[in-house]
């Protein structure tokens, strides 16, 4: 049976996905785009059915995924995480004095890296 603390983690997650599923909604909206569109302009790089169910909070991206739709829509990634993250995204020199561990590099299309420093959940 699951503890308290693990059904609440599990809620924080899911309300989280629908959070990022909503802004990413958003933004491609603000685009006057349709999934379908997505999909054509992209070449193919995320497919209508993909981005529907990122926004569904079916299933969730990988993080470089979700780096890499959010740069091409144009946008930051700070428009598309939510508050209360167990990530947030710092510059290359706070990520080099932070400890070992700390920090998740993730490497986006076009060899960009992003830092994500990692808290305690």
């Amino acid at each position: 049976m699951a503890t308290a603390e693990e059904v609440a983690a599990a809620v924080r997650d899911k309300e989280r996905a629908a959070e990022v599923g909503r802004r990413l909604r958003l933004i491609r909206q603000q685009r006057n785009m349709s999934r379908a569109e997505v999909e054509e302009k992209s070449g193919g790089v995320w497919t209508q059915y993909a981005v529907g169910s990122w926004e569904r909070a079916d299933r969730q991206p990988r993080i470089g995924t979700l780096l890499d739709l959010v740069a091409w829509y144009g946008a930051d990634i700070m428009e598309v995480l939510p508050t209360g993250l167990p990530a947030s995204v710092v510059s290359r020199e706070t990520a080099m004095a932070l400890p070992h561990g700390e920090v998740r590099t993730v490497m986006v299309q076009g060899g960009q890296n992003i830092y994500l420093r990692m808290r305690a959940s």
